[in-house]
């Protein structure tokens, strides 16, 4: 097995490289806890003035298009209805393959045309640069943009900064005419970094392809560059573009944890608090490490509606759930990745601290082949269907297996390929992998492990006695609910726990099967279950990202789980062994971790607790500083914000006021409206969908205000906001911690002039911590802005409806499309109405979790609970909207 080797086209810089020193060094002490505090970004891409070639392929024909860049993506973006998918500050807008650009591929060391999959624009770096050639081309770079070069006689792909005025770039001898005309297509494969191991794409040649020269480098200056953003193509398998003035050359397209991963060689696992993180950390660390396992591990329920019950309106709601076939794939990829190799590293959500079936039965029911292996075909084809594989000999898929004379064909679980078993007689004669769609050949393998197509795997002999411990268990609890007089909740129990055990005994499956697991698993009772962290070895490396989100969230998974089992055990819907199928609680998940990295902007107490050696990486690329805090008096405080208010209402700023009660909210919004102020109120009471409403009036400017008690909980992103005030400041309590008070400050972190004002009559330790840690980021930040010579830039960001796109769900896709989005408010429509609107979010909701698009759905969902909640105030029963509001981990 390969060891983890780091490909990224660019070096750490700011204060990372001392931060990846400092981790490594405290993980080969042993240190088992260490906290990277704060964390930057980095970004590639192009100025706003750099001419592109586009050519946009239609029913009608193709034509090309010269044009700059920064115009191409910002009329694109800009267009009514368009949705743009986000990666921090990254905007990515998909494409519908029908735009394409002149690239250069470094294979042919020819020029083709490939398809645009994506234009991305974010924010501009600290640094960019001025590339010239000696033919008269330019282009400004980001100073870790690639560029392919002749160096010394070989073809290279450096770093912008890198480049030299010995260096030869490849250069088109002329632009295509606008004419221009295309006359074949091919297909080219490429990786994808989606889980699957390859994509097939579309590439056109031109019937004249212009001639590639090698023309030197001029020159590679440092310039100022004032624009806001930078821009990107994406352009899957060669991944390069023609950019630039004069005609252009060839430029390339997108790490602390990636360094020390690669330094440290360890199984890795990551944390993150929920599926949308997950997925972005994911797809990152697949660019990083593309030889590596980089596997992705979350739940995978497209909805899941766990079983529970409401004795007070006797209402027992079913478990409901959607399984995603490929997120299922990718979690059983994950543990066997971790059974046959070292260099893994898995990106996980909360899900891993759920059960699954024992590793070690798991990795035991495994079926080892090797050629030159003697056994009988029949004892293979049993072996499979014990580890449930089913035969089809019609359609070879995922779980399958197929047999042909004397070739036996098996499609993994986890795999898009096939292995196909060779045999003569009961002798294997050759092991090999095969694509199942072409039917091309792969590779072949001496050896060849197949894993079981499910987690939990039991013996005949382990079921047969875990039948006999689940009669056991029935005997004694009929026998408790008899004494209590429980007669109702005795033949429910029996009735139920009898039709299961039928049916593990003649199928070996049965719905809710993870109900028994601690009869199945042969454990003791109140011993924790079997979890994804029991698959690593005992010295990996676990990640906690946004470790003040991820930890509570840990904590939180055991108690809820518990009361809801509690009830169903109580009323005769579930054994009490059905307790020990739960998330570990949070002692037995510190029991099992290794060494940990937290990463926090704002650590929690645990980590600050248990912090061995805390490591800094605080610059931000924009050179954008913390802000600045001023404390005033708490008298006259109403009066004092409304003169700095008007202030920032004149410069066309925002500001944002945080308060300690919701009625100081509510008033404050009301003076401040009677004397001219647009202002808003925000607190829980505010539905979801109307809270994003009035953060994006915020940013548009119908509201210069907005109040609340805890804007942390909106993970509010306001590049306007110029201004946060913090009344009552000197109040000690969870709202006025040091933790919040560093979280709100960060809220003025977004504008070039962000300011703080904290009112308090005193300095309380919360508000002397909280102004120390911001002065001290702020010192090193500035520090290195003198150093570098980085001037500090606001972020620009685009203003995102999402409340129309949620509405726009309600209606069918035509519907959407043409019409504008339902503007009734919920109240005033009936619970068949709302019925229906519930039903249409659900279907959208599965749809977009398909799709793994989390955050839209995790969107759908929310408003579906609030659809379910009026409808629950205008029904008789109202436990009838309580069906779908059981949730877990998203």
């Amino acid at each position: 097995m390969p060891p983890f080797q780091l490909v990224a086209d660019y070096q750490p810089t700011g204060d990372q490289p001392q931060a990846i020193i400092e981790l490594v060094d405290g993980l080969e002490k042993g240190l088992k806890h260490q906290t990277l505090l704060g964390a930057t970004g980095t970004g590639k891409s192009l100025g706003f003035h750099d001419s592109i070639l586009v050519i946009k392929k239609s029913a009608e024909g193709s034509s090309s298009q010269v044009m700059p860049i920064g115009e191409l993506i910002d009329n694109l973006m800009g267009c009514p209805g368009v949705v743009l998918d986000h990666d921090g500050d990254t905007e990515i807008l998909y494409t519908d393959g029908s735009y394409y650009t002149q690239a250069f591929d470094p294979a042919t060391c020819q020029v083709v045309i490939y398809p645009i999959r994506s234009f991305v624009r974010h924010q501009t770096p600290a640094t960019m640069y001025r590339v010239k050639t000696a033919c008269g081309r330019s282009a400004t770079l980001t100073g870790d943009h690639n560029l392919w070069v002749l160096r010394d006689g070989n073809l290279q792909l450096i770093r912008t900064a890198e480049a030299r005025t010995s260096d030869y770039v490849p250069i088109p001898g002329s632009l295509p005419i606008p004419e221009l005309s295309v006359n074949k297509v091919g297909q080219g494969f490429h990786n994808n970094n989606s889980g699957a191991l390859l994509e097939m794409i579309e590439v056109v040649t031109l019937d004249e392809s212009p001639q590639v020269s090698w023309i030197p480098i001029e020159s590679v200056e440092p310039i100022t560059y004032t624009h806001p953003h930078v821009y990107d193509f994406c352009v899957p398998g060669v991944e390069n573009f023609l950019a630039g003035e004069g005609g252009g050359f060839f430029v390339h397209n997108t790490f602390t944890i990636a360094q020390v991963v690669e330094k440290v060689q360890k199984p890795t696992l990551v944390m993150a608090h929920n599926k949308t993180l997950a997925a972005q950390l994911y797809a990152e660390f697949k660019d990083f490490f593309p030889k590596n396992a980089v596997e992705y591990f979350v739940s995978y329920y497209d909805y899941y509606q766990p079983e529970a019950y409401v004795p007070r309106h006797d209402l027992y709601i079913e478990k409901e759930s959607d399984i995603n076939e490929e997120i299922e794939r990718l979690r059983l990829s994950a543990t066997a990745a971790l059974m046959t190799r070292r260099d893994v590293l898995i990106v996980a959500s909360v899900s891993c601290i759920y059960g699954l079936g024992s590793p070690v039965a798991w990795s035991q029911a495994m079926l080892t082949l090797k050629v030159g292996q003697t056994i009988r075909r029949d004892l293979i084809l049993r072996h499979l269907v014990e580890i449930y594989y089913d035969r089809n000999d019609m359609d070879l898929k995922r779980g399958t297996f197929r047999v042909r004379g004397d070739t036996l064909e098996v499609m993994l679980a986890w795999r898009e390929t096939a292995y196909r078993i060779t045999m003569f007689g009961d002798d294997i004669e050759r092991l090999t992998e095969f694509d199942p769609l072409t039917g091309e050949l792969i590779d072949d393998y001496e050896t060849v492990d197949i894993f079981p197509a499910r987690y939990y795997v039991t013996d005949e002999d382990k079921k047969r006695k875990a039948i006999l411990d689940i009669e056991k268990e029935l005997e004694e609890q009929l026998s408790t609910f008899r004494s209590e007089g429980k007669i109702l909740e005795a033949q429910r129990i029996e009735q139920r726990t009898r039709y299961d055990i039928e049916m593990l005994r003649e199928v070996g499956v049965v719905s809710g099967i993870e109900n028994y697991s601690r009869h199945l698993d042969q454990r003791a009772a109140g011993t924790p279950p079997w979890v994804l962290l029991d698959y690593f070895p005992e010295d990996f490396l676990m990640v906690l990202d946004e470790s003040h989100m991820t930890l509570p969230q840990i904590r939180g998974m055991s108690g809820g789980d518990r009361a809801r089992k509690s009830t169903l055990i109580d009323y005769g819907f579930r054994l009490p062994s059905a307790a020990d199928n739960r998330p570990l609680n949070f002692e037995e998940f510190e029991k099992r971790t290794g060494q940990l990295i937290y990463t926090s902007a704002t650590p929690g107490p645990y980590e600050a607790a248990h912090a061995q050696r805390v490591v800094q990486q605080v610059i931000r690329p924009t050179g954008i500083v913390d802000p600045a805090i001023i404390i005033k008096p708490v008298e006259g405080q109403v009066d004092d914000l409304l003169k700095e208010v008007t202030i920032r209402i004149k410069r066309g700023e925002r500001v944002l006021v945080t308060t300690l009660t919701k009625r100081m909210a509510e008033d404050l919004a009301e003076y401040f409206t009677e004397m001219g102020i647009r202002v808003h109120y925000l607190h829980s009471e505010i539905e979801t969908i109307q809270r994003i409403e009035i953060l994006r009036d915020l940013r548009l400017g119908v509201y210069d205000v907005v109040i609340g008690i805890n804007l942390l909980r909106e993970g509010l992103d306001l590049p306007e906001v110029s201004l946060v005030a913090i009344l009552d400041a000197d109040k000690e309590g969870f709202l006025r911690s040091d933790q919040a008070l560093i979280q709100t400050i960060g809220r003025a972190a977004r504008h070039i002039d962000g300011q703080v004002i904290m009112y308090a009559n005193r300095v309380t330790d919360s508000m002397k911590r909280a102004i120390d840690e911001t002065d001290r980021r702020r010192a090193i930040q500035v520090a290195y802005n003198i150093e570098h010579n980085i001037t500090p830039a606001s972020i620009v960001k685009q203003i995102r409806d999402l409340t129309d796109r949620i509405k726009a769900q309600a209606t069918t896709e035509k519907e959407s499309t043409k019409a504008a989005p339902v503007q009734a408010r919920p109240g005033d429509l009936s619970i068949k109405e709302l019925d229906t609107m519930v039903r249409e979010l659900e279907k959208a909701m599965k749809n977009a979790a398909k799709n793994l698009e989390f955050e839209k759905a995790a969107a759908l969902r929310d408003q579906m609970v609030e659809l379910k909640r009026t409808m629950a105030l205008k029904s008789d029963n109202p436990d009838v909207a309580l069906v779908g509001m059981f949730d877990t981990e998203n």
